[in-house]
């Protein structure tokens, strides 16, 4: 007997669909690095990993080239500074105890003749002064008689120079800077602050003991004017700082018979004696912590300034760099390029690499292989972003 199976029916397969192309699209992350959130919630526009790239308002700009601008020796340059006077523009290089000028080198590989030689310290605090005599550079080292630069000529002031600064042993002045068109001086190791007549470049030097303001030791690092409009004027304020992060805030234009003490507060310790800057009329200080705009140093507890740092958005990156490398540190600003370039000092294990910061926006950027710092470069690198800019 034969079987009879049912018919099958005639099932036809369904192709199988090629998968489906989509785009998506990554803005440019032009809020620069941002490494103090949550790694797995990222803040737009932000990036964990931003190399030699700078944030803009709208979008990412590349880091440019370098060009070799002068050397001044196979030794390291410790300081770098700049007399800007009118029409006048000369730069200068420090290293192994004498000055160059490196305004337009004939050969950017050639070392020129020093300027000065027999310096016992290469690392400076500079400022511009200018009196109805003329227009003038003070250097100060805190190892060296103070020196004038006129524009043509360095002069070491001592107490018998001409011009001369009497009343005080001129080679312990370790920073130098102007307030209310007088000159001031950090006599270093100490709290104290010597000052000159208004309007003077010499004369009887005059003493300013803060020995009973700071309370946590160390010694005065610096002073800065914090000048609240952006510009000089009659509510501006001096800003002096210790070692250990103490600061203290006067106002008035003569020590000797209005000063008045505005307050004292306390921010982390600061990172050199040049670690400062003024960005819109404020008064910014590198420290352990971050950059600590002072306006928020005196609206805040020492425990919760990290959180208005301009530094904020990089603090652990900042940190880490702290801890590994030494000091000092310095900020240089391009504005023509709304930049900001931190420098962070290479001992020899570290990397070669700056912080970048965008003057506008703070937002941040890493540019690595590049030795900003002065003390270990022998040659001065300018960067072009896209043009060359210098800097001191």
């Amino acid at each position: 007997m034969m079987a009879v199976k049912p018919a099958r029916a005639n099932v036809r397969k369904s192709a199988k669909k090629p998968p489906q192309m989509r785009f998506k699209t990554f803005p440019a992350p032009n809020a620069g690095l941002v490494l103090s959130g949550n790694l797995t919630e990222p803040a737009p526009r932000s990036a964990v990993v931003l190399n030699n790239g700078f944030p803009t308002l709208r979008g990412v700009r590349v880091r440019g080239g370098s060009t070799k601008h002068a050397t001044i020796g196979s030794f390291p340059v410790e300081s770098m500074f700049t007399y800007e006077i009118g029409s006048t523009s000369k730069f200068f290089a420090t290293g192994n105890g004498s000055i160059f000028e490196i305004t337009a080198p004939a050969d950017p590989d050639v070392a020129p003749s020093a300027a000065v030689t027999g310096q016992s310290e290469d690392y400076y605090s500079t400022t511009s002064f200018s009196t109805a005599a003329g227009d003038y550079l003070y250097l100060v080292n805190g190892s060296d008689s103070p020196l004038l630069y006129d524009g043509s000529t360095f002069t070491a002031i001592t107490g018998v120079s001409s011009p001369a600064i009497t009343g005080v042993t001129t080679s312990l002045l370790s920073q130098v800077f102007s307030y209310k068109n007088r000159l001031f001086f950090v006599e270093g190791g100490t709290f104290k602050i010597w000052y000159l007549a208004a309007d003077s470049i010499s004369g009887a030097a005059t003493s300013f003991s803060l020995a009973g303001v700071f309370k946590k030791g160390g010694s005065l690092l610096f002073g800065a004017t914090w000048s609240q409009d952006a510009g000089d004027g009659l509510d501006d304020k001096l800003v002096l700082v210790t070692t250990k992060g103490e600061v203290a805030i006067y106002e008035g234009s003569n020590p000797a018979s209005d000063f008045s003490l505005v307050g004292r507060y306390e921010i982390s310790p600061p990172l050199g004696k040049n670690a400062f800057t003024s960005a819109g009329g404020d008064l910014v200080i590198m420290t352990q912590s971050g950059m600590v705009p002072i306006s928020e140093a005196v609206r805040r507890e020492l425990s919760v300034l990290n959180l208005a740092a301009i530094s904020r958005n990089i603090e652990p990156l900042w940190k880490e760099n702290v801890s590994l490398r030494t000091l000092p540190w310095e900020i240089i600003e391009l504005p023509v390029l709304n930049m900001g370039v931190v420098s962070l000092p290479h001992t020899g294990s570290e990397s070669d690499q700056a912080l970048v910061v965008n003057l506008q926006t703070s937002a941040w950027g890493v540019y690595t292989g590049w030795d900003t710092n002065a003390s270990r470069n022998s040659a001065k690198t300018a960067i072009s972003e896209p043009m060359t800019a210098r800097s001191s």
